[in-house]
């Protein structure tokens, strides 16, 4: 109990309003009642022990600064800065890299960073650092656009992660043609004088396409791809076999011209709209909206999958749909 009870201080500690209180303050916040304080204390106690977090004056709590080194995960900007988020809890997690001192790090990349100046605008203390040592690379692929330029072919990274453009060769070995947008393998890594390089492993199609931008999308942030067996082979049944006459309280209205309000290359056809003119002349408009609940029942392979997707997508599992 006592590393949840670690987990739940550090928690609250790094949240962005939290302000600074006494241990018991903290206690009260958590819900922590009299019969658990002394484990709860003792939790405490052994956070302050391996300095992370600290008791300031009057004995309120909270994280330590920065120390002059840190280990830490890169964040790339496009315009060239960075900031190193310490694996340590800090009250200043956030250190900037200015341009021209990341060490061409990358977005995920475990760096080691150097604290080099310390500054205060009002009542924040303010970092900045460069990178010395890049420990372990995040990615070794990338997503981008190919272009040929009069050098050669280069591949412009899509999003913020890698912003420097990286050659490839042997462009033809995957067929892979100008603004194609494309997956890379980075060969070799950029430094001061030198552009990464690295290979040509999947063409997603040409860049500015729907299919392709959502290839793009679910490679760039190594979302889920495709359904399991389960999910399609429940699909095909719920599309093929469903009868509305054995439905009760369903009308069978197939015969009618019903148009769906989305775009043809569209993933979701979940509402659509009719128009007719009823026994007395009037027009009557018509709006109908998927019933989902009624092709996936709980605990089949679609209902679990869309509880993953939700817990992937950070929402809680009884959100509704």
């Amino acid at each position: 109990m006592r590393e949840v009870y670690k987990d739940k201080v550090l928690k609250l500690l790094r949240r962005s309003d939290y302000q600074p209180v006494k241990v018991g303050q903290i206690a009260k916040i958590l819900g922590v009642d009299s019969g658990e304080y002394p484990e709860f204390k003792q939790a405490f106690d052994e956070l302050c022990h391996d300095g992370q977090v600290v008791l300031g004056g009057g004995g309120l709590v909270g994280l330590p600064g920065l120390s002059g080194r840190i280990i830490g995960t890169f964040r790339a900007n496009a315009r060239g800065f960075g900031f190193v988020r310490s694996l340590e809890p800090s009250a200043h997690s956030d250190l900037f890299i200015p341009p021209g001192e990341t060490m061409e790090a990358m977005t995920g990349d475990v760096v080691v960073a150097k604290v080099v100046d310390k500054s205060r605008r009002g009542s924040q203390q303010r970092y900045s650092g460069r990178v010395i040592e890049i420990i372990e690379r995040g990615h070794n692929r990338i997503v981008g656009t190919l272009f040929k330029k009069p050098e050669g072919w280069i591949v412009q990274p899509d999003g913020t992660g890698f912003v420097e453009p990286v050659t490839v060769n042997d462009v033809s070995a995957k067929s892979a043609g100008e603004k194609d947008k494309v997956v890379i393998e980075i060969l070799t890594y950029p430094t001061e004088r030198y552009l990464a390089k690295g290979v040509i492993v999947e063409v997603l199609g040409k860049s500015g396409c729907y299919e392709s931008e959502i290839s793009s999308i679910v490679h760039q942030y190594h979302l889920p791809g495709e359904f399991d067996d389960g999910c399609i082979y429940q699909a095909h049944k719920a599309a093929t076999e469903f009868d509305p006459a054995g439905e009760p309280g369903r009308d069978d209205i197939s015969g009618k011209v019903i148009v769906t309000i989305d775009p043809p290359d569209a993933k979701d056809f979940d509402d659509a709209i009719s128009i007719e003119k009823d026994g007395d002349g009037n027009w009557l408009l018509g709006v109908h909206i998927a019933d989902v609940s009624s092709f996936v029942a709980p605990g089949t392979p679609l209902d679990k999958e869309a509880r993953q997707q939700r817990i992937f997508a950070g929402q809680n599992d009884t959100d509704a749909a």
